[in-house]
């Protein structure tokens, strides 16, 4: 198994690149001992500039910190009375201002999450530059992941415009907003549609409709990629691919995945461990009492990607 990465080092990269106002709200946020290691991993990353490369494997490991934006309180919602018959009455329709930049900031924010849904996320992420940090945590706990995770990384680069194109951006985001409903509605995103079909097609047809997308839209042929593949797939594994995976995961990575896991994948997974492995796997597993959920999607999501490799190293 390959040694265990630092996520801790990669958090610190993502939150230096944060504007520090929004980094300290993040960091409130956290276990006040984590906080204060976080705080001195930055301090010495502030003496040398990450590098690009850096930055980048910082973004692509974020999954870390959804529990940063998770922990942010959502919008309060109206609890549903059984019982009750009476409708919760609409909300007046929002009146614009005149400053798109402003109207942003108080528009209903289902409407603004929405509308940033399906912005491209560099816009997404120029916009939120301009928006508060309680503001932009709620929006980024509404996005779906696979928006999330872009927009962070573009976040992380620090976009720049010109204050002409800022306005008319802002106020393309004000007018699609606006035609959103004011509340929370479940819908299906491109990503999810097509990952659904992939992965009710063959090898041969799923790689040729990715070429195709690909074609079109090459970032959402790779959020596609990304989303087809999931942990519980391990249980479809054949033990030769199976090992292939385990050979590119940490133990750490891999006994917090398989916490609360099924008895198919946990079995998968043992049947494939040789017997020192297995027993220390299983010693750790033992003393595992409670996982935030966020790390163990993490951890799951670490382990789809080797999924995803072994799989087109095998095409």
């Amino acid at each position: 198994m390959t040694p265990p990465v630092s996520r801790l080092d990669r958090a610190a990269v993502l939150l230096g690149q944060l504007e520090s106002q929004t980094r300290d709200v993040l960091m409130q946020r956290l276990n006040p001992e984590l906080a204060k290691e976080l705080s001195s991993r930055i301090a010495q990353l502030s003496t040398a500039e990450p590098s690009f490369k850096q930055r980048r494997l910082a973004v692509d490991e974020f999954e870390q910190l959804l529990r940063v934006f998770k922990k942010y309180q959502r919008p309060k919602l109206k609890l549903h009375q059984p019982d009750s018959t009476e409708e919760e009455p609409a909300a007046a329709p929002y009146e614009p201002t005149g400053n798109a930049l402003k109207d942003l900031e108080h528009i209903n924010i289902y409407q603004v999450s929405a509308a940033f849904e399906q912005e491209h996320p560099r816009s997404v992420a120029l916009l939120m530059k301009h928006l508060t940090p309680q503001r932009n945590a709620e929006i980024l706990a509404l996005l779906s992941d696979t928006q999330r995770t872009a927009v962070v990384r573009e976040i992380s680069l620090d976009p720049d415009a010109t204050s002409l194109v800022m306005q008319q951006m802002a106020k393309g985001a004000v007018t699609r907003a606006l035609t959103f409903p004011a509340r929370q509605t479940n819908k299906t995103t491109s990503v999810e549609r097509l990952t659904q079909m992939l992965r009710m097609t063959d090898k041969p047809g799923r790689k040729q409709i990715l070429r195709a997308v690909a074609d079109q839209d090459a970032e959402l042929a790779e959020q596609v990629q990304r989303a087809l593949y999931q942990f519980e797939d391990l249980a479809k594994l054949s033990d030769p691919e199976m090992q292939l995976v385990l050979g590119k995961i940490d133990s750490g990575t891999l006994s917090m995945a398989m916490f609360q896991c099924s008895n198919e994948v946990r079995d998968r997974i043992f049947n494939n461990l040789s017997k020192r492995a297995r027993g220390t796997l299983q010693e750790e597993l033992e003393f595992q009492r409670h996982v935030p959920a966020s790390q163990v999607k993490a951890a799951r999501d670490v382990i789809a990607d080797a999924l995803a490799e072994v799989d087109q190293e095998a095409e």
